[in-house]
C-alpha cells in the first residue's frame, strides 16, 4: 500500500528517477511500517481556522474530511505547515517555499515550535524520533495526491484552481497538465533537495 502510493505520486507528477530514488530514500518504508499498524480517527483539514477558541476551552469544526486512518500525525503536520505558511504571510511560490523552509528547514524561533511539537507527539505515540522525517515526507506525498484528485475531479464543474489557471495561462499546458504543478509537489522536491537539513536529524541518513 504505501509502495503503491509512493509510486503513484511518481506517476501523476512526473518526477525524474532521481526524485523517485530520493523520495523512497527519504521515506526509508521500513521506517514506516511500524508506526502504521494502529487506527486512528483523523481531522483531515485540522488547520487554524477550523479551531474556535474561548476563554476556556476550544472546539474543532468542518469535520467533513474526517476518516479513520493508521497515519495519526497527518493532523499535526497538516496544523504545522499551514499555520507556517499562513504566519510567514509570503505569496508566491518563492514566498510558500521561504515559508516552508524556515518552518522544516531551518532552525529558528517559528521552527523550534514545531519541532518542540514533533518531539512531544513522538514521545507520546512511542514513534521513534528519527522517523519524523519520514512520516512528513509521506504526509506530503499523501496531500499532493489527496489535492490532485480532488481538484481533478471538479475540473469538469468549471472550477479549476487559481494557481493552476495561471500555470495554464503562463505555460499554455493543459489545466489537467498544469494541476500536476501544485504546491504540495514543489515542497517534495524541495524537501528532497535539502532533506539532511530536515529539523529533526535521521540517524539513518
Amino acid at each position: 500500500q504505501i509502495m503503491k502510493i509512493i509510486e503513484r505520486c511518481g506517476e501523476i507528477f512526473s518526477l525524474s528517477h532521481q526524485e523517485r530514488r530520493l523520495l523512497l530514500e527519504v521515506i526509508q518504508v521500513d521506517n514506516l511500517l511500524p508506526h502504521l499498524q494502529r487506527s486512528f480517527i483523523v481531522h483531515g483539514d485540522f488547520v487554524p481556522h477550523n479551531i474556535l477558541l474561548s476563554k476556556e476551552s476550544f472546539l474543532v469544526i468542518d469535520w467533513i474530511s474526517a476518516k479513520r486512518s493508521p497515519f495519526g500525525c497527518f493532523d499535526l503536520f497538516s496544523f504545522s505547515l499551514v499555520y507556517a505558511l499562513h504566519a510567514r504571510k509570503m505569496g508566491g511560490l518563492q514566498g510558500y517555499i521561504k515559508a516552508f523552509s524556515d518552518a522544516f528547514l531551518n532552525s529558528n524561533n517559528f521552527s523550534n515550535i514545531i519541532k518542540a511539537c514533533l518531539h512531544e507527539y513522538s514521545g507520546r505515540m512511542g514513534i521513534e524520533v528519527s522517523h519524523m522525517r519520514s512520516l512528513f515526507a509521506f504526509f506530503l506525498v499523501m496531500k499532493a495526491e489527496e489535492e490532485h484528485e480532488r481538484h481533478l475531479s471538479l475540473v469538469p464543474y468549471g472550477f479549476i484552481p487559481r494557481w493552476s489557471s495561471n500555470m495554464a495561462n503562463n505555460t499554455k499546458a493543459t489545466y489537467q497538465e498544469a494541476l500536476k504543478e501544485s504546491m504540495w509537489i514543489y515542497f517534495i522536491k524541495h524537501l528532497l533537495k535539502e532533506k539532511d537539513s530536515f529539523i529533526i536529524k535521521d540517524i539513518h541518513g
